[in-house]
């Protein structure tokens, strides 16, 4: 795993752990995606073959959409959000506890590291497999790891 690779904002869902903590400070943390929008593909190849555009993503990559606009201008106060695809290396369909709805888990390698990603089935024709890519956008949550 890379250490440092690029900055990003991510939702800290246990914040008032790191009052004592020095900022800034590099740690590791472990981070769940929550897709906004998603394509799953059933492997390498086909995402390599749904590159059809001009601009082509590589299929380990990372965009921490949420530190600039569209515009490249900043945006601002940053918010957690990202753009990335990744290589599925396990999946689950798993029940949310409280509503009891199925969704999809996937653990996806990606450039700087590997990522829990939450997907409601609803957003994609087919369910993640392992060795097969993910990509989209993306809302970060996470816990620093001390």
């Amino acid at each position: 795993m890379d250490s440092g690779a690029y900055p990003f904002v991510f939702d800290a869902i246990d914040s008032d752990r790191y009052a004592s903590v020095a900022l800034p400070q590099i740690v590791d943390v472990q981070i769940a995606a929550f897709a906004h929008e998603i394509s799953v593909h059933s492997s390498l190849e086909s995402y390599n073959e749904s590159q059809t555009g001009e601009l082509k993503f590589a299929s380990r990559s990372f965009i921490p959409s949420g530190l600039f606009k569209p515009d490249g201008e900043s945006a601002g106060p940053p918010t957690s959000t990202a753009i990335f695809t990744g290589h599925v290396v396990a999946t689950e369909v798993k029940k949310n506890s409280l509503s009891g709805e199925p969704y999809y888990w996937a653990l996806v390698d990606t450039l700087g590291g590997l990522f829990d990603v939450v997907i409601d089935p609803e957003l994609c024709e087919a369910p993640p497999v392992i060795g097969g890519v993910l990509s989209g956008s993306f809302w970060l949550c996470g816990r620093c790891i001390f």
